[in-house]
């Protein structure tokens, strides 16, 4: 079954300049992440959020790409794939290239962007409050994919340790990695929305 959410299209109605996939944290869903848009200034791009395809157990709204909660984390490889088919088909029906798409992610969102992306050649991942899965250490990447990476130093969720490691990761691996820390918690702050728009800028889409 495909992933339900939100397609915006560029407002100005021309030709989009890149494909951006935007993913939820735990319990959120495609409506608040796409709150983002205006924010990153992404109005000239073609913009997919989608749900998690999974009910979130203490909201009636929320959604998750798996359950945080128990530690095999079940639903993970099944999100893996309908994310992967998804970005496939949105490359396909924008006639852009991969080279053209980012993939933006915050928390469980942010995991799942480098989950699904650093073995692909894309445009580049942005993950905000984020942390890497496990096993992608032992997994082949792609370092031809820039990352960037913005965290809080007070985070209580997502403990700022993980941020660090995943950046060494990154640069041990040969990525372009960009890590901006700051003084927030588990959030997306107003300099972390100007640290992503400068990285996307950088980026040339």
């Amino acid at each position: 079954m495909p992933l339900s959410g939100l397609l915006l299209s560029p407002k100005s109605g021309a030709a989009p300049k890149a494909l951006v996939i935007l993913l939820h944290g735990w319990g959120s869903n495609a409506e608040d992440v796409a709150g983002l848009v205006p924010a990153l200034e992404l109005g000239s791009c073609w913009v997919s959020a989608p749900d998690g395809p999974m009910a979130h157990p203490y909201s009636e709204v929320g959604k998750m790409w798996y359950d945080l909660e128990n530690p095999a984390w079940p639903g993970l490889g099944e999100s893996k794939a309908l994310l992967r088919d998804h970005l496939e088909g949105l490359i396909k029906e924008s006639g852009l290239t991969p080279a053209q798409t980012v993939i933006m992610g915050f928390s469980q969102g942010g995991a799942m962007a480098m989950e699904v992306g650093l073995d692909l050649s894309l445009g580049g991942i942005a993950v905000f409050s984020g942390y890497l899965h496990p096993e992608i250490t032992q997994a082949a990447v792609d370092p031809s994919t820039p990352v960037f990476i913005t965290h809080g130093k007070q985070d209580a969720v997502v403990p700022f340790r993980a941020a660090e490691q995943t950046y060494q990761f990154l640069e041990s691996n040969g990525f372009q990695a960009s890590f901006t820390p700051l003084e927030m918690g588990h959030e997306i702050s107003i300099d972390a929305l100007q640290a992503a728009q400068q990285w996307f800028r950088d980026l040339g889409l």
